[in-house]
């Protein structure tokens, strides 16, 4: 390819070249031409005007000869101008056509040496070819010796795996024969030493199986105790029971409640709920009794609802209007797992005194059938419940979740996503919800076209998560008076 480009640029210069040459011939042979072509016009008027002169100077008279005089002189004076032009047009004759001869010698210089290159680029073009064509059937010949070889070496290959293969099974058997060796006399050994390894095995296990064996027997006897005497373990609940025991305990009494032992639900004319509820109204109305008198006494320290945020450095008490205080005093240890948890507090001096709290979580064991990891039960997270209220949740993030995690305190949750359902879909839900929560961060503005932030049982949330989600639906719930 570059010996092809190259004899081109040679044609070409050449070629062009030639024709610069061609062209500044025929432009001087023009000139040329135009030039004598002007002189001999000019040599035929004054030749033409000389007998003219000459007719008139017969037939004018002596008065005239006079002025003949000056006449001739100017004609002369013009003649050997002409003829010096002439003179000046011979000799740039000459020179032009010694330049054409030089041309002419050039051109046929570089005819000569255009012929030569062509016999050159033919000679060269032949062996270029010759060249290829030997390349050519070097490239086939090595080619079928490549593919020849690619076979010998497959063969070869084939045969090396072949070998290899049945190599590796000797020495996977001879490796299997020797393992049954050892394992064969291993096994020897614990036959001869059955009973030390029977010690060595199970002595820690016995020990094991002898404890469990104490504890079963406890816990045999303290079944006994409990089914010839109930009463122990009504002792049992008086000592062990906790606070947080007491919702099961009373669904335990509920499940009790039959037509056959109704009577026993009975202190006189009242049933125990009605002693209990009035216990419960008195032991209420001294807590409002004593919180009257604390806000008498304080006017400008009013209880409010709210929950705990941890900021990292300090926690903060956040009320329902998502004002924030500082905490007055720093938190109790069993307290510090109270993040986003509702609590009520009092604001002295822009602080704010923690009054009350509320642990709406609790770890229990495993229910008994759940299956358990190592000797101690599983623990699981329980959930108080807030009672069967319909929750409304607005939002566009997290539904499903949130859903969840308030179905797990007991409440109908219905999620409602402004964004991909209609606003004609979110009357009725409003209409049947006892309370409305909206995570103000992923709903558009114009959903309080449809919703009153300043109703009772509508909660904005400006951050939002599940404990949040519950925290607000319980603040709501105890703010509407039904919890």
């Amino acid at each position: 390819m570059e010996k092809n480009s190259k004899r081109g640029m040679v044609k070409l210069k050449f070629n062009s070249h030639q024709q610069d040459l061609k062209e500044k011939m025929e432009m001087k042979k023009q000139e040329k031409v135009k030039r004598t072509s002007k002189l001999f016009k000019q040599l035929k008027e004054m030749q033409d005007s000389r007998p003219k002169h000459s007719a008139e100077a017969d037939s004018i008279s002596g008065s005239k000869k006079e002025n003949k005089e000056p006449q001739s002189k100017n004609l002369r004076s013009e003649l050997k101008k002409l003829q010096k032009k002439y003179e000046e047009q011979k000799r740039l004759n000459h020179k032009l056509r010694k330049e054409i001869g030089t041309t002419n010698e050039k051109a046929t210089f570089l005819k000569r040496d255009n012929w030569e290159l062509k016999q050159k680029l033919g000679r060269i073009e032949n062996s270029f070819a010759a060249r290829e064509n030997e390349l050519i059937t070097a490239f086939e010949e090595e080619k079928v010796k490549r593919e020849l070889g690619e076979k010998v070496i497959e063969q070869l290959e084939a045969e090396k795996r072949r070998k290899q293969k049945n190599g590796n099974r000797k020495v996977d058997l001879a490796h299997q024969v020797k393992q049954l060796k050892e394992s064969n006399q291993q096994y020897r050994h614990k036959l001869q030493n059955y009973d030390l390894l029977k010690e060595q095995e199970y002595g820690d296990m016995r020990k094991d199986i002898e404890k469990l064996s104490k504890e079963l027997d406890q816990y045999k006897l303290m079944e006994e105790r409990t089914v010839k005497n109930p009463m122990f373990l009504m002792k049992f609940m008086k000592t062990n029971v906790t606070k947080e025991h007491l919702p099961d305990l009373l669904k335990l009494v509920e499940s009790f409640i039959t037509l056959d032992n109704i009577r026993y639900f009975y202190r006189g004319r009242h049933n125990v709920f009605y002693i209990f509820m009035r216990r419960v109204g008195l032991l209420s109305f001294q807590i409002r009794k004593h919180t009257q008198e604390m806000e008498s006494m304080h006017p400008g320290r009013k209880e409010r609802l709210g929950h705990l945020v941890d900021k990292g450095d300090q926690w903060v008490f956040v009320d329902s209007d998502s004002n924030e205080y500082l905490l007055k005093y720093p938190l109790a240890s069993d307290m510090l797992t109270m993040n986003e948890r509702p609590v009520k507090a009092i604001l002295e001096e822009g602080e704010a005194i923690l009054t009350e709290h509320f642990n709406w979580v609790s770890s229990i064991r495993a229910e008994e059938g759940q299956p358990t990891k190592g000797r101690n039960a599983v623990k699981q997270r329980k959930y108080a419940n807030f009672g069967n209220y319909n929750v409304l949740i607005i939002g566009s993030r997290f539904l499903s979740d949130y859903k969840h995690r308030l179905e797990m305190h007991g409440c109908n949750a219905v999620v409602h996503n402004p964004y991909e359902e209609s606003y004609e879909m979110i009357a009725g839900k409003l209409s049947r919800a006892d309370v409305i929560l909206v995570c103000e961060r992923h709903v558009p503005h114009n959903i309080w076209g449809h919703v009153d932030r300043s109703e009772q049982n509508v909660g904005v949330l400006k951050n939002d998560s599940k404990d949040l989600i519950a925290t607000y639906a319980y603040m709501v719930l105890e703010r509407c008076g039904l919890l």
